[in-house]
């Protein structure tokens, strides 16, 4: 043998040898043993393991949706956002001028036509797989079709039809569960947002007609009643799926087109791709699995424990991602994780802070339901028969206060950690005040 093919020889040797040490030192889970886990905790390893319930396509809202869409594309510019306007709370714009508002909605009939016809359909299956590329576009129709409800309720209440503007604004809470056929990130964020934008359109109603008849019963009809198909335990199976589609779509060594590119590409020029794949992709996907599992135990928690439990798994997920930095090696596996799990306690927030928002609607409106039969204010809010009177994010009741002509309704969020302008914006948030701004 001569001395070029020993060298060489002895460089693969050793490459391989730096493969397998490599692997053993980056194995922090077995993907075996992960995967059993994973199913044993009822999370889908596959689309197979996840089947949806067929649906027909007269039940479906998403090609509705789709002619929102390019209805809007036509559209001209004035009437896509109206001028002047000023910003409602939940995010959509207010038109000032009635008689713009009025032009406003006329122009816009088709269109709330089709909104109408769609929220009215028991689901809307949108595809969630990125190759598809129109999850963001369904998902924007559906959110501007919750801004357009809230112009046309408000004209409703403009021209003194305050229980059918009430009625109208409940058809966004319909459109925020069609966003949750399939539970991934994207769909819970929008889902958010629009039920953010109905429960402003309540709290409107309720300060400018809550003393009215019928107007206080009709809102806290329509958010009790509203039961949300947000399930946490299925958007973290439905991430998990998600996340494994990217781990599995990621081919470290194959598609690298120079060494500078990758520092794996030497171990593929030489034929150890499934060697290096291993050791690295299917790391990523058995740390994927474990806390995707360990988080999918917490989300089952009733909704008094599932914050605390979440918060703790993922100080567990922070002292282990901290752990990985000492072994450099170790740390691609943990990188994907990192990346995508640090929104799970913020949407576990947002849900415990929905969900508190709306106690804090339906009791503000079963006060002044009670005030509108009685002529005057419960002395509890066990008296006016108020529902769910308690702060989801923080297991405490909500703060009740009357004074005269005026009444307050309060949850205690915690703003530990927030900026003061977030903490005051959350806090206000979670507050009704009847008359509006009465001390």
């Amino acid at each position: 043998m001569n001395k070029r093919r020993l060298i060489l020889l002895t460089v693969i040797v050793i490459l391989v040898a730096v493969v397998l040490f490599a692997g053993r030192w980056l194995r922090t889970y077995d993907l075996k043993a992960e995967r059993a886990a994973a199913r044993a905790a009822g999370i889908p390893l596959s689309e197979s393991e996840n089947p949806l319930p067929a649906i027909s396509a007269a039940d479906d809202a998403v090609p509705l949706y789709d002619k929102l869409t390019a209805l809007r594309e036509v559209e001209p510019p004035e009437t896509k956002r109206p001028r002047p306007a000023s910003e409602h709370r939940g995010g959509s714009p207010r038109v000032e001028s009635t008689e713009e508002l009025r032009a406003l909605i006329t122009a816009k009939h088709e269109i709330l036509r089709v909104i109408h016809t769609a929220a009215a359909k028991p689901h809307a299956r949108i595809d969630v797989a990125p190759e598809n590329n129109q999850l963001i576009p369904r998902l924007t129709s559906m959110r501007q079709a919750a801004i357009m409800i809230r112009w046309e309720s408000e004209l409703m209440a403009r021209e003194g039809r305050y229980v059918e503007a009430v009625r109208n604004e409940a058809i966004s809470l319909r459109i925020a569960n069609q966003c949750l056929e399939q539970q991934v990130l994207l769909t819970q964020l929008t889902s958010f947002a629009i039920e953010a934008i109905a429960m402003s359109g309540f709290r409107d109603l309720l300060e400018e007609a809550g003393e009215r008849p019928g107007v206080a019963e009709a809102v806290r009809d329509e958010v009790t009643s509203y039961r949300s198909n947000r399930d946490f335990s299925r958007f973290i199976a439905g991430e998990t799926l998600d996340g494994l589609g990217t781990v599995r779509r990621i081919d470290h060594v194959r598609k690298v087109p120079a060494p500078q590119a990758h520092p794996l590409w030497i171990p593929h020029a030489l034929g150890l791709h499934a060697a290096t794949r291993g050791y690295f992709a299917d790391a990523s996907e058995a740390v994927w699995l474990h806390w995707m599992t360990r988080y999918m135990a917490a989300s089952r928690r009733p909704i008094s424990e599932r914050n605390d439990a979440i918060a703790q798994v993922d100080r567990e997920f922070q002292e282990a991602t901290a752990a990985t930095r000492e072994r450099r090696m170790a740390a691609p596996a943990f990188h994907f994780a990192m990346v995508r799990v640090r929104m799970f306690r913020e949407v576990a927030g947002s849900a415990s802070g929905a969900a508190t928002k709306r106690a804090v609607i339906a009791t503000a409106a079963s006060v002044l339901a009670y005030r509108a039969r009685h002529g005057k204010y419960p002395a509890t809010l066990e008296q006016a028969g108020a529902p769910q009177p308690v702060d989801y994010q923080t297991n405490r009741p909500l703060e009740y206060k009357f004074n005269g002509n005026a009444f307050e309704i309060a949850a205690h969020p915690d703003t530990s950690g927030l900026e003061p302008e977030r903490a005051r914006s959350l806090t206000e948030s979670l507050r009704f005040q009847y008359p509006p701004g009465a001390k």
